[in-house]
């Protein structure tokens, strides 16, 4: 790790776990500590200090809480645009698996999507296969499933955040136009690319489609996406925020300036730069300055 001071962020469930992580760093070489509700900051200097911060990191984890490692200080200003994926990401549910309940064949298709977000299918394969499973359904099936829609817990204050800090936010998903152009209007989301299901004559045709009728998007078209993005709002991947769960997410958090892996399957959780795993969206806010009402440290 680099030379540069950085915070350990935690963020817990309950009281009872930031009084252990605070016991733990109250012994620590941090040069401030900062408590706040159900969070604590420690910011460290030098390298000596950076090792030590990564020692008490891994400690962290073994509590009720989320740790990461951040710059120091580190700004939501300093980020220009913010990319997530929606299916158990920005919303609880994966809306295919949804649909193939409606139409009884449930188990077959989420078996298919599970094996598919760990990243044991090749993603374009395993989609198309999965919506062959829905051809001849009514197009009203959209409006009754989107019903069963839930955002995550804490997302809305998270996606706040953000535009109070002027980043702007996309969907990135591998999903379907017909409920994520929704879920982003929902949370007031500057806006989204994903696939389409196609419907010929109020049916479904059981074949989709990439953004404007073209190639499905897949793990390297999320990032690729991400990169035109940026660029056509003048910023730079390292002024990029992205977030997700499955293995076609990896790209564009990897390739964001500050990247994380959210409740993810273990091959995402594992790369990923930073991760929430035990808490929720509402977490994501203290890895940045504005978000503390303390001075900054």
């Amino acid at each position: 790790m680099t030379c540069n001071a950085v915070d350990l962020v935690i963020s817990a469930n309950s009281e009872a776990a930031i009084d252990q992580a605070a016991a733990v760093l109250g012994n620590s070489t941090a040069k401030a500590l900062c408590r706040e509700s159900l969070r604590l900051r420690a910011c460290f200097e030098a390298c000596e200090d950076g090792r030590k911060a990564l020692e008490l990191l891994n400690a962290v984890e073994n509590f009720d809480a989320d740790a990461a490692l951040v710059p120091a200080g580190l700004s939501a200003k300093a980020f220009r645009c913010a990319f997530f994926d929606m299916d158990s990401t920005l919303i609880v549910n994966e809306c295919i698996d949804e649909l193939a309940d409606m139409l009884g064949i449930k188990e077959k298709v989420a078996d298919i999507t599970e094996r598919s977000m760990r990243g044991e299918l090749d993603f374009v394969h395993s989609l198309t296969e999965r919506c062959a499973l829905l051809a001849g359904a009514p197009a009203s099936i959209f409006e009754a499933a989107f019903k069963r829609i839930r955002l995550t817990e804490g997302v809305r204050g998270w996606i706040e955040f953000l535009h109070a800090n002027g980043v702007k936010t996309y969907i990135l998903s591998g999903g379907f136009t017909q409920f994520a152009s929704r879920t982003a209007r929902e949370l007031g989301m500057t806006g989204c690319i994903c696939n389409n299901l196609t419907v010929a004559n109020g049916i479904l045709t059981g074949e989709v489609t990439g953004p404007a009728g073209g190639r499905i998007l897949d793990r390297e078209g999320k990032r690729r996406a991400m990169e035109v993005i940026a660029a056509l709002n003048g910023a730079q991947l390292s002024q990029c925020i992205a977030a997700g769960d499955g293995a076609n997410d990896l790209d564009m958090i990897k390739a964001a300036g500050f990247g994380f892996a959210y409740h993810a399957k273990p091959v995402v959780a594992q790369a990923a730069p930073h991760k929430l795993v035990k808490t929720g969206f509402e977490s994501a806010v203290n890895w940045f300055a504005e978000s503390w009402t303390q001075p900054q440290l």
